[in-house]
């Protein structure tokens, strides 16, 4: 009986179901950024932001739901050129298709950079020598997971049809909360004042806004809402308010637990990326304890799938706004064909630049002692043949740095 109960809790359109795939809205890659950010403003502020913003993301999805149902509208698009006009209903759709591409060239790129660290492990380099970092293996390992998980999953044309890759993309990353959790907790018992005795509790620092900013675009969701919401079984606002609430306080709970657990590990950190601060190779060297708890090096791997699964949770708005905007005359004809032909368009597009524009790191390696850390930034790019395409790459990933990071 346990197994059917379960199966049914997370059917397609299940409440369960949906704060899954609500979580995978909402959470990724940058739950990594939230240590720094609590640290640029301290804890007592970092704490109140967190609860304000998921409060204001709860109230921002019933608002949503009720405009929604009160205009019978299925989309953002429909519902902005319902309320105000098709001019703003386009400027609407070129958001949501800029931002989610910027997402999406961020995720590319970030799959290989996750995952070149792991390439340069000896145990990797001598069972998989063909995977030579320093010979293309970050090209090939990130077109290997592109062509055989990222493109297959985004041809799903209902979002409620990857609960279950959510589920698996939602429970690496409370992986990764918890491996952080617990390297603070044994770094605690090892010496209490070189961590938690040097927190801020309050602290005025020339990043406070640039931090704030990214805590509150950590709970980023609004756009898969409508789809969310119609593929509910129990399609009421009701329903839907009770996945948010879910959804938010489940997202609260991880990044918090690794927004102070990775500050208060590493108080002094000017590291924008929590995991920056670990050496995989000597992990005594990034820790208090003799004996720290081997925990990260899968940390790395989980990171990666939870970026894996977010992947074509973001294809699907990109799709539909692209699909709007180019053949909303069209109706149901040859409604395949668009579907298979923009999901092409959009997962081709974002691989290639996360291919062709190497220079743009989301994490890239650093060549030190511990080179298999990761950091958080985007270089600046020279001038180059491939200048159009450089100056694309930019902007996209400007735009998505600008506006938030899931």
């Amino acid at each position: 009986a346990m197994p059917s109960r379960a199966a049914r809790a997370f059917s397609k359109g299940s409440l369960w179901g949906t704060v899954v795939n609500m979580c995978a809205a909402i959470m990724g890659a940058g739950s990594l950024s939230l240590p720094d950010a609590i640290s640029s403003m301290g804890v007592v502020p970092g704490a109140v932001l967190l609860a304000l913003t998921a409060v204001a993301t709860h109230v921002s999805v019933v608002l949503l739901v009720d405009a929604i149902t009160a205009t019978g509208s299925r989309s953002f698009e429909d519902l902005s050129v319902l309320v105000f006009g098709k001019f703003t209903g386009l400027m609407v759709e070129l958001s949501i298709i800029v931002f989610q591409f910027g997402t999406l060239i961020a995720y590319t790129i970030a799959i290989g950079d996750m995952l070149d660290p792991l390439l340069g492990m000896p145990a990797f380099e001598h069972a998989l020598p063909w995977l030579n970092r320093h010979h293309g293996g970050r090209q090939i390992i990130t077109v290997i997971f592109w062509a055989v998980l990222m493109l297959p999953l985004s041809f799903v044309e209902k979002v409620s049809s990857l609960q279950i890759t959510s589920l698996i993309g939602q429970l690496s990353l409370v992986y990764l909360v918890l491996a952080v959790f617990s390297h603070f907790v044994v770094d605690l018992a090892a010496s209490s004042g070189q961590t938690v005795g040097k927190l801020n509790l309050f602290r005025a620092s020339p990043t406070a806004i640039s931090a704030s900013a990214i805590i509150m675009f950590a709970f980023t969701c609004q756009v898969n809402v409508p789809s969310l919401y119609h593929e509910l079984t129990i399609r009421k606002p009701a329903q839907m308010r009770a996945v948010s609430l879910r959804a938010c306080c489940v997202c609260l709970f991880c990044y918090s637990l690794i927004g102070f657990a990775g500050y208060a590990n590493f108080p002094e950190s000017t590291q924008g990326n929590i995991l920056n601060n670990y050496c995989l190779l000597h992990p005594t060297t990034s820790s208090l304890s003799k004996h720290p708890p081997r925990v990260i090096a899968p940390a790395f791997a989980a990171i990666t799938v939870t970026v894996l699964m977010a992947y074509p949770v973001n294809v699907f708005p990109t799709r539909y706004a692209l699909d709007v905007m180019l053949f909303s005359g069209l109706g149901d004809r040859y409604r395949t064909t668009r579907h298979v032909g923009l999901t092409l368009v959009t997962a081709v597009f974002t691989l290639i630049i996360a291919l062709v524009e190497t220079r743009i790191r989301i994490c890239p390696p650093i060549p030190s002692k511990c080179h298999l850390r990761i950091t958080h930034h985007l270089t600046m790019m020279s001038a180059s043949p491939r200048h159009h395409l450089n100056v694309i790459s930019a902007l996209l990933l400007r735009f998505r740095m600008m506006f938030g990071s899931n």
